[in-house]
């Protein structure tokens, strides 16, 4: 039986990677990172999944996710201070990734919930860690989008899908963020949602 276990946890884990692999390609003569969704997973996610903007949008069409429009919003970094000023068009990462929490069985209880983290990471080894408490629980929660669309301020640039440059196929946005490039996840590849024990 701890055999068969072993087993099934190892094709797990393959799985897993392969999908986390071929989520991402690396272009390396540019330093960009060729990303066509984020795999979620962890041990809170029932059933792991890649998401793509397709998928984003179809869901946005039939009503069950809100699109919002941002900016004009300065990119502020911690040691260049503000590197340009954009727009951009994306969906509350809660509202994505809450159904997936709100699937764990047995349900989480208030208790349990204040233990889980949301991580994001980008192939390029860029990550940024949130709470269930600050996007959830909280009078004023951090707003955190999945962006997918952009374009600069104080050009007669539309807004339009990321290009592999601008940190395709989603990039996460923290509008409230003091120095808020510094969780501004570009080439958005894995979210790991998980339960601390």
């Amino acid at each position: 039986m701890k055999k068969q276990y072993g087993y099934a946890v190892i094709i797990v884990l393959s799985l897993a990677a392969a999908a986390i692999m071929s989520a991402a390609s690396c272009t390396p003569r540019q330093g960009f990172y060729k990303v066509h969704g984020v795999y979620v997973y962890g041990n809170v996610v029932k059933h792991p999944h890649l998401i793509t903007v397709a998928d984003i949008e179809k869901r946005v069409r039939a009503g069950q996710l809100a699109s919002h429009k941002i900016g004009p919003l300065p990119r502020i970094t911690a040691f260049k201070g503000v590197t340009g000023t954009y727009y951009y068009e994306a969906v509350l990462l809660q509202d994505v990734i809450g159904p997936i929490i709100a699937q764990v069985s047995p349900p989480l209880q208030y208790r349990r919930a204040q233990r889980i983290s949301i991580t994001a990471w980008a192939p390029d080894g860029f990550g940024a860690v949130f709470s269930w408490g600050e996007m959830f629980n909280s009078n004023h929660a951090t707003p955190v989008y999945l962006a997918y669309k952009t374009s600069k301020a104080g050009t007669n640039e539309e807004l339009h899908y990321l290009k592999v440059s601008e940190g395709a196929a989603f990039r996460l946005v923290v509008p409230t963020d003091k120095t808020n490039d510094e969780r501004s996840v570009k080439w958005l590849q894995r979210l790991i949602i998980g339960l601390a024990h």
